[in-house]
């Protein structure tokens, strides 16, 4: 966070709304929520206030009204974020009792996309095309960074940020884990890797990062820093073209993220059969209808290491099947670092059966899940072995 003084010269006034507005955002900040972006708008507001002769006293009707106007090029989900992160300071303001407008009648659009899903020829070809990617002068080691980078976004389920971000520290090829660190809403976990793809992590290291410090970014560029991930979508678009996948185009995909659903998908189907096989014999007298849908009882332990929380009703009118098929998807997505439920319903469509994909899961569904990773067998990277 920016100093309070740095913070009033960009506004370029100071009194009792940007008085606020700091305070704030020195509030999120103590919670552990990003504040960047919301520091951004907040700033754009302020300035638009300042700039409209809009009351600097308090947060008037015509000023909110003015800033809640879509765009003509914004795309109704930036709207939707940017008008709801000014209602979230104009409830503060309303807590703090400061005259403030809250628009009420903002309503989140409902997207309609939905993820491509790879098959397993698809994937094959995919990495085959990663492995023959034409020699570049300007950066001779990016076969082997492509080669590595697209089958661990495959085989442990990472955001292409989270793979971006990595440094040398965080790869632990003694034990076949990966440390992320700062990942979607500055959240931390560890994930395990194959033995495929742990030794594919110890090629890349013996042939380009022997002799690398800890700091020293994993997926290096040639001027030693790490890569934006503009060139890896460039790399990403080549590859399709290469391994014969159409591109549908910007918003259509098939787009880089769409690795992370095949990982899940294939350790849904393993997970699924670990759970039951773990339930039966280590567990024959589990309740499963006390949650709902599956509840494991530990000897001398209050809590369940697998303890889905869900609306019971919600679930009552479904087979066994598919309730069971819920919840382990929603294990897996929690596991690959999934944070909202939202995206959960979206992708559930392409994996779970056809009669469990048509119960939306909303926000009375709330998943705590405190196993250990080592009970679970995640996907093998070396398909194109």
């Amino acid at each position: 966070m920016i100093g309070q003084v740095e913070f009033y010269e960009k506004v370029g006034f100071q009194n009792i709304l940007s008085e606020m507005c700091y305070e704030y955002l020195v509030e999120k900040e103590t919670i552990g929520v990003q504040i960047q972006k919301p520091m951004g708008m907040l700033l754009r507001f302020l300035r638009m206030c300042l700039a409209n002769g809009e009351p600097l006293d308090y947060a008037s009707k015509s000023a909110v009204e003015c800033w809640n106007e879509k765009d003509i090029n914004e795309t109704p989900r930036n709207h939707y974020y940017r008008a709801t992160e000014i209602r979230r300071f104009m409830q503060y303001l309303e807590k703090a009792g400061i005259d403030a407008y809250v628009d009420r009648d903002i309503r989140r659009v409902q997207s309609s996309f939905v993820p491509y899903i790879f098959s397993h020829s698809e994937i094959v070809r995919l990495f085959a095309a990663a492995d023959g990617l034409p020699y570049t002068p300007i950066s001779p080691q990016r076969v082997y960074v492509m080669s590595l980078l697209f089958r661990m976004l495959y085989g442990c389920g990472l955001r292409i940020s989270e793979a971006l971000n990595l440094v040398m520290a965080d790869v632990d090829l003694d034990q076949g884990i990966l440390y992320i660190r700062n990942s979607k809403f500055g959240k931390e976990r560890l994930v395990p890797m194959s033995e495929s793809l742990t030794f594919r992590c110890f090629q890349y290291v013996s042939n380009v990062g022997k002799h690398r410090k800890d700091e020293a970014a994993f997926f290096q560029t040639p001027c030693g820093g790490h890569y934006a991930s503009g060139t890896i979508l460039y790399a990403w678009r080549q590859t399709l073209y290469c391994a014969g996948i159409s591109y549908g185009g910007k918003g259509k995909g098939p787009r880089i993220h769409d690795l992370r659903h095949p990982y899940v998908k294939h350790t849904t189907k393993i997970f699924s059969l670990r759970l039951m096989d773990f339930q039966a014999q280590a567990y024959p007298d589990a309740r499963r209808k006390t949650r709902g849908a599956c509840q494991l009882l530990r000897v001398g332990q209050s809590r369940s290491p697998v303890r889905p929380l869900c609306n019971r009703k919600r679930f009552s009118c479904l087979p066994p099947q598919s309730k069971m098929s819920w919840i382990l998807y929603a294990i897996s997505m929690r596991l690959s670092g999934y944070t909202s439920t939202r995206s959960i319903s979206i992708s559930a469509s392409s994996v779970v059966s056809a009669s469990a994909s048509k119960i939306a899961l909303d926000a009375s569904f709330r998943l705590s899940c405190r196993a250990c990773s080592s009970c679970f067998c995640f996907a093998c990277a070396n398909t194109a072995a």
